[in-house]
């Protein structure tokens, strides 16, 4: 599953009060909760800025760029997260991990529970639409293409359709220490993610 637009759909109130909830965990209040969902409240509406010599200022969620920014929203989804959990009490996947907006989930139960855990999901607070793909074989999470093979998870690169493959000319102003590592991180990168031999040199053939 995928939450759109994450950053700038959260309403301030909900996401002040999901902050407000688990700075209440901590186990020293000091500095205060209050003193610290104001500090946060001011970052989210103090966020004038201009365009085309026009001024804007952003009336929800929380600005992109933003030091705050992937914390907040955790914070958030977490706090959701918790609330789903209490109030659903038919089938849940049996793992579900979740990177920021993007959700992972194992669930080995019927597609109709699955689809009914997914319809409560999405409709459970009215600022979060979420798309979302079921396959019995394999699945994109982030970066990763999992596919089960047998009783194995196998692991390739996964290139999203906005990819471009775009990389920094040789002839380009920048350090060539950032140009000649490219290649090597790139490589570096298929190495780590592809679980297969034969895949990786497929993948980096194609890179070539």
């Amino acid at each position: 599953m995928d939450i759109k637009s994450l950053y700038t759909v959260i309403p301030h109130n909900s996401g002040l009060e999901a902050l407000k909830y688990f700075l209440n965990k901590r186990p020293v209040l000091d500095p205060p909760t209050v003193t610290l969902t104001r500090l946060a409240e001011l970052v989210l509406t103090l966020n004038p800025f201009s365009f085309n010599n026009e001024f804007y200022h952003q009336v929800g969620g929380v600005a992109m760029g933003s030091k705050m920014g992937p914390n907040y929203v955790c914070l958030f989804i977490g706090f959701i997260e918790e609330q789903i959990d209490q109030q659903y009490t038919s089938t849940v996947p049996q793992l579900r991990k979740r990177y920021i907006d993007d959700v992972l989930g194992i669930a080995c139960c019927s597609r109709v529970e699955l689809e009914d855990y997914i319809a409560f999901v999405s409709n459970f607070h009215p600022a979060l639409q979420f798309t979302h793909t079921i396959s019995d074989t394999e699945l994109p999470f982030l970066d990763i293409n999992l596919r089960i093979s047998g009783d194995i998870i196998r692991t390739s690169i996964h290139y999203k359709a906005t990819n471009t493959h775009s990389f920094l000319y040789e002839d380009s102003s920048h350090p060539r220490h950032w140009k000649e590592s490219l290649p090597y991180s790139q490589l570096l990168r298929l190495r780590r993610i592809c679980s297969d031999q034969a895949d990786f040199l497929d993948k980096a053939q194609e890179m070539a």
